[in-house]
């Protein structure tokens, strides 16, 4: 009898060495990579602001599981933001980073940002990937003891995403840079880390719900390497601009100045021009239509345009 409770409590220190393991994906401030780019003795690439990450998309397969990002607190964008630019900050590449509030031009222009970055962030896709090796030794520790079964992580899940990046000057408005990256968060989850459920050591049970809280659990891992990736690739991609034959030329400002006067105060000797207010706002909004930012252009019309 003793030697059986030996074996007993053998076995389940065994199985206990497959307890989930899931990235909590925290700190990401202090990657090795970001901490290498801080100790780099290299000049300071100026002064960034990041727009904030205005929502997440998910591909089509999984929008039909039935969930949704809003509907969880693992995927805050402010969470996202702030773990973006604690780790920009980090890296030290630049001489100040920010959270801005709207992310547009005007709001870069009149802090004295010098880029923009703007990360758009899309197909969430999570993924049941089957069972490990701990799941024929697990149905064993089901029949015998059955509650420690439910603390073996049997079950592997994966969360990717993609990233796309956008570096713009902060002067001109162009686009400076631009590139997608992609993460990968992996875990290993018991039962309840996806969700109990009475039979899950032999069944897998995903509904909407559970869908939600595995993407969750993984989510944070996720941010971490899209957090990271961003940094590095931020410092490479706006270094090789900034040094390139043509950086001058991109980061000129387009500033335009349309005047539309319909009617003189000598309406006897100049006839009314009606077409004329008309055709200004046309080119203002052109111009807009073209990437100009609103903060770049002036309109006058008419009264205006003899007291300017």
């Amino acid at each position: 009898m003793r030697r059986c409770a030996l074996i007993g409590l053998a076995a389940l220190a065994l199985l206990s060495q497959g307890c989930s393991a899931i990235p909590a994906g925290d700190h990401p401030e202090q990657d090795p990579a970001v901490l290498a780019l801080a100790r780099r003795d290299a000049p300071k690439l100026g002064r960034l602001g990041v727009a904030p990450l205005t929502s997440i998309g998910l591909t089509a397969e999984e929008r039909q599981k039935g969930w949704r990002p809003s509907a969880g607190v693992a995927f805050r964008a402010r969470d996202f933001d702030r773990a973006l630019v604690s780790t920009l900050a980090a890296s030290g590449s630049f001489e100040r980073v920010r959270i801005m509030e709207t992310g547009t031009l005007s709001e870069a222009y009149a802090q004295q940002d010098d880029f923009l970055l703007r990360v758009r962030l899309k197909d969430l896709q999570s993924a049941y990937e089957g069972r490990n090796g701990w799941w024929i030794p697990n149905i064993l520790n089901w029949f015998f003891w059955m509650v420690p079964a439910w603390w073996v992580a049997t079950e592997e899940f994966t969360l990717s995403a993609t990233a796309e990046l956008s570096l713009v000057s902060a002067e001109s408005g162009a686009v400076l840079a631009s590139e997608e990256i992609e993460a990968v968060a992996r875990g290993s989850f018991d039962e309840f880390d996806r969700g109990w459920h009475f039979f899950g050591f032999v069944y897998t049970p995903l509904d909407p719900e559970r869908w939600q809280r595995i993407a969750g659990l993984l989510f944070p891992e996720a941010r971490k390497q899209l957090v990271v990736a961003a940094s590095l690739r931020s410092d490479a991609l706006l270094r090789r601009v900034t040094s390139s034959a043509d950086y001058e030329e991109q980061r000129r400002k387009t500033l335009v100045f349309a005047v539309g006067v319909s009617r003189y105060s000598d309406g006897l000797a100049r006839p009314e021009l009606p077409y004329a207010a008309g055709d200004a706002r046309a080119v203002v909004e052109a111009v807009e239509q073209l990437g100009v930012d609103g903060s770049r252009t002036e309109l006058i019309l008419d009264g205006a345009a003899s007291v300017a």
